[in-house]
């Protein structure tokens, strides 16, 4: 049964425009129908009740935003006059009504309503009427009470309607009302203060967004692209637009191979992946005056319990979402942020990953879009279960960019030292005297945070460097005494002291965030750490230490600070979070080089350091690790921290350090293992303990230019990490320890007759090799992915049925190497990056067998040692890998 209604159809006793110009004549004592005629078909008994709803849904509203009576208000009924044509069009149109239209007209007609509610707020604008933001949910909802009220409170009136539709009930469905808070919530997230702790920064996310570039990956692309790029333009200037056209609206792009129902958006940390998706939400809601026909959520999966989300993804999110939704079989937009968390927060495995992507895939709806963003170490792009998803990466700031955001930020803070002088460091790019601050200003969210510190960037700084002042100008908000903030803190506390103790608490709190399961630490389990009972003593005065409440203050403290802010992710109590992934990252490395720093070199009364146990080394490196395996960023950022040390800290750390690290490499890496307590297993605590000390290890020898001993255990921790993530560097010393080891991490070492056998199908990725000789061997059976070869010389080597494809060769040269086929050759030619012209130094030989060798035009060993000797004498950090 359904009534297709047309005012324009039915046959009334007055005109049209005369009842529609009524619509807010609020002088009129009754109700249209009290003095006028209207046939009482069932048509008109419906117009009638769309009429009365609509009209006590404005006047409602209205008068909640009118203080005064709007029968004293003039000419209310005038100032339709500019909005005629429309409530007339509107009135005018056809709508379908069935029985579900009374059960609930906002899930059932989404686009009648919104319809009607741009004529309210018209009307509101002319009468210049301050509304609230999310209003338009407010008169959905009042619209649905009344369309109750009028129809179940009048059934003399409206009884033919009834009959007609075998008497329809109206229930409010909490569903409607579910979706609409949540509208109100993540809406939200692009136009709040991005600093709401701090009175003077009315700065939202809205104000500074800069919209990102952004690539392809080439198997979503129909055009043949080489295999060494994996990611390519296809020419979209508006990744919005894109977004917005090609995965939710399905339309045909000439450049994609196919519409999909699942998308990957990719990008490094601070590239801006989570304010992209507030905007794409902001967007869709908005566009659709916050009632989208097709329903969408927003997820952080750093919310949910990691493993059940993974084993029963739908499930955990029906739940979630108070089985107001069924994503398995209803239509709606999907989007998951952070699937990077899931692995941080741990006990996560690159299975588990594909299994979570072939569950969204096969389980979710077939009209169920999905976007899950993620850094992009996280997803592995060779993996079958991503081949039928639409993969997208986020592209660094171009200048152009980073002096937009620059504008944008001024408005808010026109006296900023550090935005100020981004013009000086972009036009001195090509000079690379701002190297490191280069890397960090072309990522929007730490642009953000350094422009807040506010700091003066010097010339070769480095990262640690740049960090250093961040946290130092950071902490000077809560040492700010004309806003009051030290009230309770101790007045005979030197200010740099109270910089240091700040800065080891949040150390502290860093280490905890990221051992945490939920990446958040709530008020309680602050309140309970030793580190805050030690801060909150030695800087706070006597009276506030005796009161356990005023821990509570120490929230709010931190997060005036701006290190943190207030965790929406905890439904149980009041907790904190780090305002970036990316600074508890690095101050998790911080906290690990300064335990490392404290263990080894205290000193007892005599000045002389006190000699370490080896079970105080394991302790130390088992609660390091603890329940997660080594985080890759906050790897790269301890290497950082150790390079930028003092070179006599380097020396005495590694004097004190260096024999215990041999044995404990002698014992697995793993002194005991406790099964009650420990969550990893005991081959993957061995492979993390292996790594972290392997990782500080290895750098110290970088740093100080010195030699590494490698022995035959090192090749069972590479092999049981699957290789990934690995920098080498420097000499090697112990060469007749590598009978079986093909990843030596010095030069000139000779590894003939290894055959390799034992590393089919591995992958190396991320994988650096710094000045190394590969001699007198052959590759066979293994598979280099994502690898950095940094002046690397492969001599004398026979390749089989080995593949290298989305490699780096860093002035890496190849003399006497030879290829079974032509083609094997050319597919390693075309598969990888060269920063050089390969083929322009290297003379390529073919042989009868259908072969080829390559030999280098300018071969000498004299001349590649001056050369190493050279880089590692002046070598100050570790290159940044070029993801191809």
């Amino acid at each position: 049964m359904e009534i297709k209604l047309n005012a324009s159809k039915l046959k009334w006793q007055v005109s049209t425009k005369e009842i529609i110009k009524n619509i807010f004549d609020f002088n009129w004592g009754s109700v249209i129908t009290d003095i006028v005629d209207i046939e009482k078909d069932e048509e008109s008994i419906a117009f009638l009740l769309l009429f009365n709803t609509t009209r006590k849904t404005i006047y409602e509203l209205l008068t909640k935003y009118l203080k005064q009576e709007l029968s004293k208000i003039e000419n209310l009924g005038v100032k339709n006059r500019l909005l005629e044509q429309e409530i007339k069009e509107f009135f005018e149109s056809e709508i379908t009504i069935t029985k579900d239209f009374f059960y609930n007209v906002i899930q059932y007609n989404p686009k009648y309503l919104t319809k009607s509610f741009r004529i309210f707020k018209k009307y509101a604008d002319e009468l210049d009427l301050k509304l609230s933001s999310d209003i338009h949910y407010d008169y959905y909802e009042l619209f649905r009470v009344i369309l109750n009220n009028e129809f179940q409170g009048d059934k003399d009136k409206y009884s033919k309607l009834i009959q007609y539709f075998d008497n329809p009930i109206y229930e409010e469905t909490l569903k409607q009302t579910f979706l609409f808070d949540h509208y109100k919530i993540i809406a939200s997230y692009y136009t709040s203060r991005l600093q709401p702790e701090v009175e003077a920064a009315k700065e939202t996310l809205q104000d500074l967004y800069i919209e990102p570039n952004f690539t392809v990956f080439r198997k979503n692309i129909i055009k043949d692209i080489p295999q060494n790029y994996n990611f390519e333009s296809i020419g979209e200037n508006n990744i919005h637009k894109f977004i917005n056209d090609y995965f939710f609206k399905n339309l045909k792009h000439p450049e994609l191979k196919s519409n999909y129902k699942m998308l990957f958006l990719l990008g490094q940390p601070g590239q801006g992946k989570t304010s992209f998706s507030y905007k794409v939400v902001s967007d869709y809601i908005t566009s659709s005056f916050g009632l989208p026909e097709i329903p969408i959520f927003f997820v952080k999966i750093r919310d949910l319990v990691a493993k059940d989300f993974i084993n029963s993804p739908f499930e955990v999110l029906f739940k979630k979402f108070s089985s107001n939704f069924n994503f398995e079989k209803e239509k709606g937009i999907l989007i998951l942020d952070g699937l990077d968390e899931a692995y941080m927060s741990g006990g996560i495995s690159d299975n588990d990953l594909r299994n979570l992507y072939d569950r969204l895939n096969k389980d979710g709806s077939e009209n169920l879009k999905i976007i899950l963003t993620s850094r992009k170490n996280y997803v592995n792009l060779n993996d079958a279960c991503v081949d039928n998803s639409l993969v997208i990466e986020l592209a660094n700031f171009t200048n152009k960019q980073v002096i937009d955001y620059k504008n944008k930020f001024l408005k808010f803070y026109p006296n900023n030292q550090f935005i100020k002088k981004l013009d000086a460091i972009i036009n001195e790019d090509k000079k690379n005297k701002y190297k490191h601050i280069q890397e960090l200003i072309r990522q929007p969210v730490i642009v953000y945070f350094i422009a807040l510190a506010n700091i003066d960037v010097e010339r070769l700084n480095s990262k640690a460097a740049i960090y250093s002042k961040i946290f130092s100008s950071l902490s000077e908000r809560s040492w700010d005494k004309r806003k009051g903030q030290l009230d309770f803190v101790n007045k005979t506390l030197p200010k740099q002291k109270y910089q240091y103790l700040l800065r080891d608490f949040i150390r502290n709190i860093a280490f905890e965030i990221y051992q945490s399961p939920n990446l958040y630490i709530t008020v309680s389990k602050l309140s309970s750490l030793e580190a805050t009972k030690i801060f909150v003593k030695k800087c706070f005065e006597e009276s506030f230490v005796s009161n356990e409440d005023n821990f509570k203050k120490v929230t709010k403290y931190l997060l005036i600070s701006f290190y943190f802010q207030e965790s929406k992710n905890s439904i149980v109590e009041t907790a904190i979070e780090f305002f970036h992934n990316s600074l508890w990252e690095y101050l998790t490395a911080e906290y690990i080089w300064e335990k490392f720093k404290d263990l080894f070199l205290t000193k007892d009364r005599y000045d002389e350091y006190v000699t370490i146990d080896i079970k105080e080394y394991f302790h130390l490196l088992d609660k390091i690790i603890g329940i997660k395996e080594l985080s890759y960023q906050v790897k790269i950022n301890l290497i950082d921290i150790i390079l930028s040390e003092d070179a006599f800290v380097l020396r005495d750390l590694k004097r004190q350090a260096n024999k215990l690290f041999y044995r404990l490499s002698d014992c697995d890496f793993l002194l005991f293992y406790n099964n009650e307590i420990n969550v990893l297993s005991s081959n993957t605590k061995a492979v993390e303990i292996f790594e972290l000390s392997f990782t500080i290890h290895n750098t110290l020898d970088i740093a100080l230019k010195e030699l590494t001993e490698v022995n035959e255990n090192f090749v069972k921790f590479f092999a049981l990490n699957n290789f990934r993530y690995h920098h080498i560097g420097g000499e090697i010393q112990n060469i007749s320890a590598l009978a079986q080891i093909f990843l030596p991490n010095g030069f000139s070492v000779d590894i003939s007759n290894c055959l390799f056998e034992d590393l089919f199908n591995q992958e190396f990725s991320n994988f650096s090799f710094n000045n190394i000789i590969f001699r007198k061997g052959q590759f066979r059976n293994c598979y280099f992915d994502e690898c950095n070869f940094l002046n690397t010389y492969f001599v004398e080597m026979i390749i089989i049925k080995t593949t290298f494809i989305k490699n780096n060769f860093m002035d890496s040269k190849f003399h006497n190497v030879s290829f079974l086929s032509v083609d094997t050759y050319k597919i390693f030619r075309d598969s990888n990056y060269f920063n050089y012209d390969f083929e322009n130094v290297h003379v390529i030989e073919e042989n009868d067998e259908g072969g080829c060798e390559i030999k280098l035009k300018d071969f000498s060993f004299e001349t590649i040692k001056q050369g190493f000797y050279k880089r590692l004498k002046y070598s100050n950090s570790i290159p940044q890998h070029r993801m191809v």
